[in-house]
């Protein structure tokens, strides 16, 4: 009559030794991800410092890209005036050429 008793015992017996079993794997897997955790703990604060030099980076580009659209503004302009300034200098040496030209077949003495 205490065979009964015996089996429900050893039955808790190896359930409690597989329980053990699964509480230091689960222990193992906490550690494992305690440390994982600290990881990326440490790669988001990298990231974040990262994030914050590429912000006042983009800022600066921002501000020399609007420097060089006035430099590039002011350029086209010069390259306007310096256009015109050449078309009319080009004219003036055309006449004169010309003038030049038609003097000397006027008067060939000359």
């Amino acid at each position: 009559m205490n065979f009964g008793k015996l089996s429900f015992y050893n039955k808790n017996s190896r359930v409690n030794r597989a329980n053990s079993r699964v509480n230091r794997m689960n222990s193992r897997v906490n550690r494992m991800n305690s440390r994982v955790n600290r990881a990326n703990s440490r790669v988001n604060r990298a990231n974040s410092r990262v994030n914050g030099t590429n912000s006042r980076v983009n800022r600066m580009n921002s501000r020399v890209n609007r420097a060089n659209s006035r430099v590039n503004r002011m350029n086209s302009r010069v390259n306007r005036a310096n256009s015109r300034v050449n078309r009319a200098n080009s004219r003036v040496k055309q006449k004169q050429y010309s003038d030049h030209y038609i003097k000397d077949r006027r008067f060939p003495y000359l």
